[in-house]
């Protein structure tokens, strides 16, 4: 039953030590350098809303029909045309 403990107690220590060695190593590097800045365009995308329920959604997204309309799905794009 010692044995238990003491090899319990070991792997304790053991476990606290290597953690904090990591936390000492994670402290002691270098802060990484601020990335640059991507294009804006490319970051920033303009929304557009659908012409049918009126959701916003990213203009890559939406489905064009006629006129410059605008829709979020086929369903609506369907709906707006045959109506």
């Amino acid at each position: 039953m010692k044995f238990i403990l003491w090899f319990a107690l070991i792997l304790a220590v053991i476990h606290l030590l290597r953690a904090k060695s990591a936390a000492l190593r994670r402290s002691a590097m270098p802060p990484a350098p601020p990335s640059a800045p991507s294009e804006p365009s490319a970051a920033i995308e303009s929304m557009v809303q659908c012409d049918y329920c009126g959701i916003h959604l990213p203009a890559s997204e939406a489905l064009p029909a006629v006129r410059g309309a605008q829709f979020c799905c086929e369903e609506h794009r369907q709906r707006a045309t045959s109506a």
